[in-house]
């Protein structure tokens, strides 16, 4: 889900049973996600303010893969469109050659 605080995609845990919001945090493009043994994703948070070990555990592998197929896919987004925004301003002629 896109969360606006967040200026983009996002990871949302939600308690099943209180619709509780547990945890936020931002999908980022880099490949700090790893996916261990069957029902696990385990990440560390780069960013400064919320350096943490954090990891997802599901109590079946399809949720699991599901999810980690989202990560992916919002990853081969994000880095597509980092690369159209930089062939886009590389492009531009803005810029003196050194």
């Amino acid at each position: 889900a896109f969360v606006k605080k967040l200026d983009g995609p996002a990871i949302k845990v939600v308690c099943e049973e209180t619709r509780r919001l547990l945890l936020q945090v931002k999908v980022h493009p880099t490949d700090i996600y790893q996916h261990s043994q069957d029902n696990i994703i385990t990440w560390n948070e780069p960013d400064p303010e919320a350096a943490a070990e954090l990891a997802l555990s599901f109590q079946e592998h399809q949720g699991c893969v599901t999810i980690w197929e989202k990560i992916k896919d919002v990853q081969r987004q994000l880095n597509a469109r980092a690369e159209r925004q930089a062939r886009e301003s590389g492009g531009s002629g803005g810029g003196a050659a050194g």
